[in-house]
């Protein structure tokens, strides 16, 4: 077994035991769309074998962060669909990393009851 031999993650098969940690990237629209730009980032690390997004709000009140992707609407999504589709199309596997909000996100008033864009 080496580094860069195959493995499986639960029920997924990944190309390699390396993995890209979660990176808070803050990309995302104001509506927390993950757009082009996150889809491309996450595109071209596909290599690796297991990507781990930035921390992705589950809910409007969980949003911790201006520009932070979220998985509540829709169009998120939509959005987060044409990220898969892109690792995939380049052989890589992505895991979504839910993240709620802290104290620092009650404090800024980020979360819905600021207003979705965070103002």
């Amino acid at each position: 077994m080496s580094l860069f031999s195959p493995t499986t993650v639960g029920d997924v098969d990944v190309r390699n035991r390396v993995s890209l940690a979660p990176m808070t990237r803050l990309r995302a629209s104001a509506d927390g769309v993950p757009g082009h730009l996150i889809a491309t980032y996450y595109a071209q690390r596909a290599g690796i074998g297991l990507l781990v997004t930035e921390g992705v709000f589950p809910s409007a009140e969980s949003r911790a962060y201006p520009g932070q992707p979220g998985i509540v609407t829709d169009a998120q999504a939509a959005g987060w669909a044409k990220v898969a589709d892109a690792v995939h199309a380049e052989g890589g596997a992505v895991f979504m990393q839910l993240i709620l909000q802290d104290r620092e996100g009650v404090v800024t008033g980020v979360g819905a009851g600021a207003g979705a864009s965070g103002e």
